[in-house]
């Protein structure tokens, strides 16, 4: 899929930067940087079904700078390696052969011309291909998305504009991931399982975060509202504060006490949730980032 990368407007930022020449606001020039590719256990049960791993392909940069991120050496230090479109061709047909559950593409916004084209080049990889996202996409990436994959997996981070503002840097997060998650319903549709494993579908991550439990329930209460089943949400515990120095609490992990308020305030809603498992917040959870794992 031919994109001009000279005028880059792939995720709501619309920097317009051109990315041949320079890197944009997410960190990245045109070349595609894949920072590891490793097998992911820790997945979502529909999606790590039947003891598989996702196959986890974890691409560098990002159009947000959340300040707590746990991922921050490859998605705001940019560490990782830069690929060839057959490259990453062939780490999907390999992810298959190993026996991966499904092909799972970390972050991958500003990159997805060049996914589409991998897989026109690859072929059906024959396993579910998940979008995995912060949900800072816009519409027309949605769909560029449902060109190449069947599970769109995003976070449904905030509906306040100022905590987007204060702590991920996008003060518009609300009304485009509002907007995407409309155009990901329309487009990857409703849940649909074979077995234990979701083959097609919307999955929606709400982060919990420490002290705000409140818009975590405010989240939940609009996603039951306005889609009920026909997404499946994903209430995630899994909080690592990775610095001392955040503010509002942040550097703190949630509590359990919080975790359940949100857990049982869901409980009562009529909607599919998944919930976490207390030990997810450990630091033992994030990849190791030094190393490239296998196919890089």
């Amino acid at each position: 899929m031919y994109y001009d990368m000279t005028n880059c407007a792939l995720c709501p930022r619309a920097c317009g930067i051109d990315r041949t020449k320079r890197r944009g606001v997410c960190g990245c020039g045109s070349a595609l940087r894949v920072a590891k590719v490793m097998e992911h256990y820790w997945e979502e049960p529909c999606l790590a079904a039947g003891g598989k791993p996702s196959g986890a392909v974890f691409f560098s940069g990002c159009g947000m700078k959340c300040i707590y991120c746990q991922n921050a050496a490859i998605s705001h230090e940019c560490r990782g390696y830069d690929i060839t479109v057959e490259k990453l061709a062939n780490i999907f047909i390999n992810l298959k052969k190993r026996g991966a559950a499904n092909i799972d593409l970390v972050t991958p916004t500003h990159f997805t011309p060049q996914i589409d084209d991998a897989f026109a080049i690859s072929g059906s990889p024959g396993i579910p291909v998940v979008y995995n996202t912060s949900g800072y996409e816009t519409e027309e990436n949605v769909e560029r998305a449902g060109n190449f994959s069947d599970i769109y997996l995003g976070d449904l981070r905030y509906l306040d504009a100022e905590a987007s503002r204060k702590y991920s840097g996008v003060e518009n997060y609300p009304e485009y991931a509002k907007r995407a998650l409309d155009r990901a319903v329309s487009v990857f549709g409703r849940p649909i399982f074979d077995g234990g494993q979701m083959i097609r579908g919307v999955v929606v991550r709400v982060l919990v975060l420490p002290r705000r439990v409140i818009e975590a329930k405010m989240i939940i209460s609009y996603l039951a509202e306005r889609y009920g089943k026909d997404v499946i949400i994903s209430i995630m515990g899994q909080y690592t504060p990775i610095r001392g120095d955040l503010p509002d609490g942040l550097s703190e992990k949630l509590t359990e006490r919080e975790y359940a308020s949100v857990v049982d305030f869901a409980s009562g809603k009529n909607i599919t949730a998944y919930m976490q498992e207390a030990e997810a917040a450990d630091e033992g959870f994030i990849p190791d980032w030094s190393v490239p794992g296998f196919e890089i």
